[in-house]
């Protein structure tokens, strides 16, 4: 069996995130009276960690600095590696001055890729758009002051 281990990025941002254990398993694999299903030579693992640099994350709080707010941040449900990255983002906000107004999961059917930023007031809106400026992969929707006491949702998908 052999491992193999290397940092991706696919979003093409190069720089911004850091993919932690991404390997592939090469193992001959062999099947007796298999009724259906497929046997490979070659089976091929993906665990993907998507994670922000150090310096994306001051990068962030920099561009946060002078701003005041309340910031929501969601996970796609199902997507095992937000985890880290809500950590992540929650440390930017943080650092930048912000306040965490909470974290959840959110659902969605087809499940998507990327990030939505929804932006809850004018602050919301401009820091929706430095976070994009900076190279995250996002779709910004249009502002939406209904009922929110926070002024920007974050939501992770899918890698």
């Amino acid at each position: 069996m052999k491992i193999m281990a290397k940092d991706d990025n696919r979003f093409g941002f190069p720089g911004f995130f850091r993919f932690a254990g991404r390997g592939y398993v090469d193992q001959r694999v062999t099947s007796d009276r298999q009724s259906g299903g497929i046997t490979a030579h070659t089976v091929n693992i993906q665990v993907q960690h998507r994670r922000m640099t150090p310096e994306s994350k001051a990068e962030i709080a920099r561009s946060l600095v002078g701003t005041s707010g309340r910031v929501m941040i969601m996970v796609l449900n199902g997507v095992g590696d937000a985890g880290e990255l809500m950590a992540d983002f929650n440390e930017a906000f943080e650092r930048g001055g912000w306040q965490i107004a909470g974290s959840g999961t959110a659902f969605s059917t087809p499940p998507w890729r990327g990030f939505l930023l929804e932006p809850h007031s004018e602050n919301g809106l401009r820091t929706a758009q430095v976070l994009k400026s900076a190279g995250i992969p996002a779709f910004i929707r249009p502002m939406n002051t209904n009922q929110r006491d926070w002024d920007l949702s974050i939501t992770i998908g899918l890698a």
